[in-house]
């Protein structure tokens, strides 16, 4: 799975909207939107970052397949 469709879920599983998650980890919402579309990577340091308030471990935000919390946020995600 690729970083950008676990952040996908996690925002989504979160309820934060993207404004607002761009908002509080300091980056403009264009910059979001190109890490979540794939144009652009995160450093190490705002992936953290974007896990921390999304619930997200670094490590599941990069995993290749769901497992753990991420299965976790895929039953959540098709429960709404």
């Amino acid at each position: 799975m690729a970083v950008r469709s676990t952040l996908r879920l996690a925002i989504r599983v979160s309820g934060l909207t993207q404004r607002e998650l761009a908002r509080r980890a300091y980056i403009s919402e264009a910059h979001l939107a190109n890490i979540i579309a794939g144009r652009k990577n995160p450093s190490l340091r705002l992936a953290r970052r974007l896990g921390l308030l999304v619930g997200l471990p670094t490590d599941e935000l990069f995993a290749d397949e769901p497992h753990g919390l991420s299965e976790y946020m895929w039953g959540r995600a098709h429960d709404r």
